[in-house]
């Protein structure tokens, strides 16, 4: 094995085959862009001196082609009406002047996600994700003006390591809403930003792998009373915290609830306010609180509500435990500060 990645010392026999190229050099370089959910642009490099060439794509698997192509005279096609988050195969080969043909070189890509497909980890519907994952996701809406939502089905990662992290818009660039990790399943998300999309990365280590994640995506047009977005605790003490949120829309009224974690979504109407933030006071200290903040719209609608959890800090009196609780054990790679 010619890459093998021995220690100083050791023999290595190999034997080097010197041969003379053949007369229709393959082409090279096959790379994917600007994929879509029904399109991508391919392109390669020439292997020779050709000027022809044959393409077929197909279903991922599908095997070398064994009959001709679609003949072009170009290194590079753009691809449309393919179906959405489908994995494909292209096949290439140089045609040559003297009517020979080199073998196929080949590429695969998979395309976007769209409007009314389930989007599952590396794992698919049962299986594990796999170690050492980079993946990124971005959808876009199919009509103009719509929003795209994420609505999770199932959710399941290593809780220190394995992040499934979403951003408001067409790339990592835009405004982040979450990253999320464990098995508690993540609120259903719909994008605010201008082009209705959402993107994810997801991102595993070497370690452990679960069951991962099962996401519906689903796209309609803008709620009449948008829902305010990240949403966010800071300058918690043992009785207090600052909530903050974002607006969803034009609303200039709120509705705001907080409640012992776990409560669930309120049913009722919550104290109204006309700011975008709210001071909290008067908490016990140690505790887990949830605050549930929904919008007031002029036509006396209001939005969906969102929520942020938190934790107010211990205080004299109180006894502290790790995060397995008076009898179970701590989580692996945490790093947990506690000031009293």
């Amino acid at each position: 094995n010619a890459c093998y990645n021995g220690t100083y010392g050791v023999t290595i026999d190999m034997t080097i085959d010197v041969t003379d190229p053949p007369a229709c050099i393959a082409p090279s370089a096959l790379a994917a862009s600007n994929v879509t959910a029904s399109t991508a642009d391919i392109s390669w490099s020439a292997g020779g001196t050709e000027t022809a060439y044959e393409y077929v794509y197909q279903a991922s698997g599908t095997g070398e082609p064994t009959g001709a192509g679609t003949q072009l005279t170009t290194t590079s096609v753009s691809l449309s009406g393919l179906s959405s988050n489908t994995d494909y195969e292209i096949y290439v080969r140089s045609a040559c002047d003297d009517g020979s043909f080199s073998t196929w070189s080949s590429l695969n890509f998979t395309t976007s996600p769209a409007c009314g497909d389930t989007v599952y980890d590396s794992g698919g519907a049962s299986g594990n994700y796999a170690s050492n994952e980079l993946v990124t996701v971005t959808v876009y809406p199919d009509v103009t003006g719509d929003l795209v939502t994420f609505t999770f089905l199932s959710f399941d990662t290593e809780s220190c390591c394995d992040d499934l992290t979403v951003y408001d818009g067409p790339s990592t660039s835009s405004p982040l809403i979450g990253t999320y990790a464990g098995s508690t399943l993540p609120d259903p998300i719909t994008s605010s930003d201008s082009t209705g999309a959402l993107t994810f990365v997801f991102d595993s280590d070497g370690s452990l792998q679960y069951g991962g994640y099962e996401i519906l995506i689903s796209c309609g047009p803008p709620p009449a009373c948008p829902t305010p977005s990240t949403l966010a605790a800071s300058n918690v003490t043992a009785s207090s915290a600052d909530i903050s949120w974002s607006a969803g829309g034009t609303e200039i009224a709120y509705e705001y609830v907080y409640q012992a974690a776990g409560s669930g979504e309120p049913t009722g109407a919550g104290t109204q306010l006309t700011t975008t933030s709210v001071s909290l006071s008067g908490l016990s200290s140690n505790t887990d609180y949830e605050v549930y903040v929904r919008s007031a719209c002029d036509d006396g609608s209001f939005s969906t509500w969102s929520s942020v959890d938190f934790t107010t800090n211990p205080a004299c009196g109180d006894t502290v435990y790790d995060s397995g609780g008076a009898s179970g054990n701590y989580a692996s790679n945490e790093l947990v500060t506690v000031t009293v």
